[in-house]
C-alpha cells in the first residue's frame, strides 16, 4: 500500500559550514495515494509512474486521462496490466522510451496530434492528492474537448509525498525539468502543447523550469503553449514580510521588524530564494524566447496577498522596456474589485527573429490562495491557452 506521511514544508533554508535545515511541520493523518477513487477518479484513469533525477531522486508522477478519452478506451485500458513504469536518469532526457512505457495511456496521449498536456505544478505542503488539488485537476480536465483532449500531468517535487530527497531550489528545479523532459521527448508532444499551470509555490517552480530550459539554450526559444501562474509572488525574501499562515499569524518575519539590521541579516542567509519578478523580468526582456504568461490573484487572499501577484505583472512590464510592446488592455470594475491588464509585444510582428510575447494579469474577486483554480475565472485562464492556435 502506497502511503503519503502529508507534511507542510517551507522552503526557506539558512546554510551552515556543515549543514542546511528545513523547517517541517508534520500533519498527522495518511492517504493512500493508489486508491485514486477516493479522489473522484476512476481507477485506471490514473497512470501513476515514477522518473529519475540526474542527482539520483526518485520523482512519483501522474498522469490522468481526460473523461472522454477514459470512456471511449476504458476496455483497453482495463485490459492492460497495472504498472508504474520507471524512467531512469539516463532515459528522461532523450528520445528513447522504454518497453514499460507502452500503455495504453500514454499511448493514448502520444499518438494523438491535438491533444494538450496540462503540467500542474502544486503548491507548498503535503503531496499532489491532498484537500482542494483533485477539484484542480478536475477543472483542468474539465476543459477538454473532443477535438482538443487535455492530459494532466502532475507530480510531487523531492520530499513530498512519496518522492524521494530533500527539497531544495535548486533541487525542485531538476525535478521539473526532468519530467518536462520526459513529456517532450519519451512521449513526443511538443512543448507547444504544453501549458505550465502553477499554484503558489508552484508559480515560482513554474517560472524557474522555463527560466532554466530557455537560458540554456543557443537557439530561438518557443518554449511552451503558455504559462498560467495562480496566486504567485515575487521572491521569498520580499514574500516573509507579508505571508501570513492562513490569514491568522503575522508576517514571519514581523517579530524582527524592531531590529531591521538583523532582519535584513536572515533574509541575506536565505538560500532558497524563488525570485519570481527577477526570472519573469529577464524571460520578457529576452528576445529569444517567446511566452504567453497569465497572472490571476484573487483579492481575498489573505496568504499571499495580491499586491504580490501585481508585482510580478509590474516585473513583466519592467522587462518590456525596449521591447516594442504595448499595453493593449487596461480595466477595472466594480468599485475596482476587478482587475485586467494585458501587455503584447509588437516588435516580433515583422520580425521572425525576435520572439512574441503576452502578459496577463487579473485580479478576480474571491478564490482566497487556494481556489483560484476553481473558479470560472481561473479555469478561463488556462482555457485561453489551450484553445489558441499554436
Amino acid at each position: 500500500m502506497l502511503c503519503v506521511a502529508a507534511k507542510v514544508v517551507l522552503i526557506i533554508r539558512l546554510p551552515t559550514p556543515e549543514d542546511v535545515y528545513e523547517l517541517t511541520v508534520s500533519v498527522a493523518f495518511f492517504q493512500n495515494v493508489s486508491e485514486v477513487e477516493r479522489f473522484g477518479f476512476f481507477q485506471r484513469q490514473i497512470q501513476p509512474f515514477t522518473v529519475q533525477t540526474a542527482d539520483e531522486c526518485t520523482i512519483h508522477a501522474y498522469h490522468i486521462v481526460p473523461l472522454y478519452v477514459y470512456d471511449l478506451n476504458e476496455a483497453i485500458i482495463k485490459l492492460s496490466e497495472p504498472s508504474i513504469p520507471h524512467v531512469p536518469s539516463a532515459l528522461s532526457a532523450t528520445s528513447q522510451r522504454d518497453a514499460s512505457f507502452d500503455t495504453p495511456s500514454f499511448n493514448l496521449l502520444s499518438s494523438d496530434p491535438n491533444a494538450v498536456v496540462i503540467l500542474n505544478l502544486h503548491g507548498n505542503a503535503a503531496h499532489v492528492f491532498t484537500s482542494f488539488r483533485p477539484q484542480i485537476y478536475s477543472s483542468h480536465l474539465s476543459i477538454s474537448t473532443k477535438e482538443r483532449p487535455v492530459h494532466v500531468i502532475t507530480f510531487d517535487y523531492r520530499g513530498f509525498g512519496l518522492s524521494t530527497c530533500s527539497p531544495t531550489e535548486e533541487g525542485i528545479i531538476l525535478d521539473t525539468t526532468t519530467i518536462i523532459n520526459f513529456i517532450t521527448d519519451s512521449l513526443g508532444i511538443d512543448p507547444l502543447r504544453i501549458i505550465l499551470v502553477g499554484q503558489s509555490l508552484g508559480t515560482a517552480v513554474a517560472v524557474a523550469a522555463v527560466h532554466n530550459m530557455t537560458s540554456s539554450s543557443d537557439k530561438l526559444a518557443n518554449p511552451f503553449r503558455g504559462i498560467v501562474l495562480q496566486s504567485p509572488f515575487t521572491s521569498i525574501p520580499t514574500l516573509l514580510n507579508t505571508y501570513s499562515i492562513k490569514g491568522v499569524i503575522p508576517p514571519l518575519l514581523s517579530p524582527l521588524a524592531p531590529y531591521p539590521r538583523f532582519q535584513k541579516w536572515v533574509i541575506s542567509k536565505i538560500a532558497d530564494r524563488w525570485d519570481t519578478a527577477s526570472r519573469v523580468q529577464e524571460l520578457i526582456s529576452n528576445p529569444r524566447t517567446s511566452l504567453d504568461l497569465s497572472i490571476v490573484h484573487a483579492r481575498d487572499d489573505w496568504e499571499i496577498p495580491w499586491r504580490e501577484g501585481r508585482g510580478v505583472w509590474d516585473a513583466a512590464i519592467l522587462g518590456s522596456a525596449g521591447s516594442g510592446g504595448l499595453t493593449v488592455l487596461e480595466g477595472s470594475a466594480e468599485a475596482g474589485e476587478y482587475e485586467t491588464r494585458i501587455w503584447e509585444s509588437d516588435n516580433g510582428r515583422d520580425n521572425e527573429a525576435i520572439a512574441k510575447k503576452r502578459v496577463r494579469w487579473e485580479r478576480i474577486r474571491y478564490g482566497g490562495h487556494n481556489k483560484v483554480g476553481l473558479s470560472e475565472m481561473g479555469k478561463r485562464a488556462v482555457m485561453r491557452i489551450v484553445e489558441k492556435e499554436a
